[in-house]
């Protein structure tokens, strides 16, 4: 689950806030402690990450072909396991049951970001499996990298122990065998360059799908650069803008949240430019 917290937080009222990395922003939502939650499911953040990347339009970001963004809509779907959630425009229909929360020991509800590789591992090879039924080789490739990623990361900064770190470094043993087969099928125009310019896409729409959700309200910073230019999104007048844009015109983007412990529903919206 992505938390949100019910608790609003006041910006800043001046002109110019300090930017800070847009992960930071997203670990300290999820962090944070408050006297409710509303709670985001997985495969509904990757949904709207598909959305906004098909506003793509303009700006250094690659063209993203229906195969790519099919992909970056279900890169998380295989936690709806554990978070329930829909895929929408991919043709499912249907939302499927919300799943209880795991818990802390004092009731909180877990964050995604405190799963270890036990859950996580599973959640990604479904993932990985669903983006790949959806967009062939592309979808296997462009989700796989993404997790390939996550799990290099994983193995440098985070003490697992070493069962755990086993699971991870056969996760990768696995990818890279599954991402030889798929880049020999994709065709002469996937490129592994090309692959490695969509997953950047795929990440920047990932984080920024993650920001949006997590109820953040900081101007912050991407770690991903498109021709030299790192993107920055400023909140400015109910507005979330993006530096450089991507989008021709305002997007409106909503993401549905449930409150925890209740069956109370609600969608928040932003505008994004």
């Amino acid at each position: 689950m992505i938390l949100r917290s019910v608790e609003s937080r006041p910006t800043e009222a001046t002109e110019e806030k300090r930017l800070v990395p847009a992960w930071e922003a997203v670990f300290r939502a999820q962090q944070q402690r408050a006297s409710g939650y509303w709670l985001i499911a997985q495969p509904d953040h990757a949904a709207l990450a598909g959305d906004l990347a098909e506003e793509f339009t303009r700006g250094p970001y690659p063209h993203l072909e229906e195969d790519a963004v099919r992909a970056f809509r279900l890169h998380d779907a295989g936690w709806a396991p554990l978070d329930g959630g829909s895929e929408r425009g991919v043709g499912t229909g249907s939302a499927r049951p919300r799943p209880e929360p795991r818990r802390s020991p004092d009731g909180r509800p877990l964050s995604f970001l405190e799963f270890g590789p036990r859950d996580f591992l599973p959640a990604w090879n479904g993932s990985i499996e669903r983006a790949e039924q959806a967009s062939g080789a592309v979808g296997g490739l462009l989700v796989g990298e993404h997790f390939v990623r996550l799990a290099r990361t994983r193995l440098d900064s985070v003490r697992d122990s070493e069962e755990e770190s086993c699971l991870t470094r056969r996760f990768l043993e696995e990818q890279a065998a599954l991402q030889a087969k798929w880049i020999a099928s994709a065709g002469s125009g996937m490129t592994r360059e090309r692959v490695q310019a969509l997953t950047d896409v795929l990440q920047f729409c990932d984080l920024l799908s993650l920001y949006l959700c997590c109820g953040s309200e900081e101007d912050v910073s991407f770690p991903q650069a498109f021709a030299g230019q790192r993107p920055v999104l400023r909140r400015r007048d109910g507005t979330c803008r993006l530096e450089p844009s991507p989008f021709s015109d305002k997007v409106v983007a909503g993401i549905t949240a449930r409150l925890d412990r209740t069956n109370t529903e609600k969608t928040f919206e932003l505008v994004l430019r």
